[in-house]
């Protein structure tokens, strides 16, 4: 949002700049001998500015809408990008970039389940409000840190997370996800520059280390889905069927747990 706003800023500084240096100029040979010439070319220039502004201005309005859809998009604000968009397709209807660029948008989402989308839309509302809120709210830190995991958006998690950590420092439980999540990440990163093989091992590693772990003590809602959306990708049934029975025996007094981990939410 910050980008949107500086950009829209500079259009129109250069905009108000360029009215300045054309009324300087215009005004220059009378300048030199009238004292009331400055104070006129002045108030001309807020009337063309304010003529320009009264009819629209019609390519600044293109600009910064075409800003706010791509910022609205970028932050998984999906349904405010497309009704944006679809704002600007009706204003501009010969306005092929545009329509090419909406195109690029419609095809993207239309890779994402409906329930993946709904989650992005949550995430990137959380994000917004938490930000703009400037919250104290370390559990909600958290929530978001989590959610963001699970989307795969780690940059975004990572400092998340430190923003819950720094809320609570005392806390180890957050402290001890927050070390977990910093080694899942770093060994994602170290998975790229493995061979095929490899990165299956890992794989195979980090499945089974998560397994032991939630079996032992137990975790978070999002680390279960995350065991059992690997279970369903790898097609280990038996495993997962197993699993879900630890779950529900660990959650037995906590049906609104089960129900958030079988939901996806």
């Amino acid at each position: 949002m910050e980008k949107f706003l500086y950009e829209g800023a500079v259009i129109w500084f250069l905009l108000l700049s360029t009215l300045c240096v054309v009324m300087a100029f215009l005004f220059a040979p009378l300048m030199r001998t009238n004292k009331t010439t400055l104070p006129i070319a002045g108030l001309g220039m807020a009337v063309i500015a304010g003529l320009y502004i009264s009819k629209g201005h019609p390519e600044l309005a293109d600009k910064q809408d075409s800003l706010k859809a791509q910022y609205y998009y970028s932050e998984g604000l999906l349904s405010q990008s497309v009704s944006a968009y679809q704002d600007l397709i009706t204003l501009y209807p010969e306005n092929t970039a545009l329509k090419a660029e909406f195109d690029k948008v419609l095809l993207d989402l239309s890779k994402i389940s409906k329930e993946e989308l709904q989650i992005i839309q949550t995430v990137a509302e959380l994000k917004q409000r938490l930000y703009r809120e400037n919250s104290s709210n370390a559990k909600e830190w958290r929530l978001l840190a989590n959610s963001q995991m699970q989307l795969g958006a780690y940059d975004d998690a990572l400092v998340s997370y430190q923003r819950m950590i720094t809320l609570a420092p005392d806390n180890e439980t957050y402290a001890d996800e927050f070390a977990r999540a910093v080694n899942f990440i770093e060994a994602q990163s170290q998975a790229q520059d493995m061979s095929p093989e490899d990165q299956q091992a890992m794989i195979d590693n980090m499945v089974s280390g998560l397994s032991a772990r939630l079996r032992e003590n137990g975790g978070t809602a999002q680390e279960w889905q995350r065991l059992i959306k690997a279970r369903q990708v790898r097609g280990e049934d038996a495993l997962l069927s197993e699993e879900l029975e630890i779950m529900k025996k660990q959650h037995e007094d906590r049906p609104d747990m089960i129900e958030q981990i079988l939901g996806g939410g």
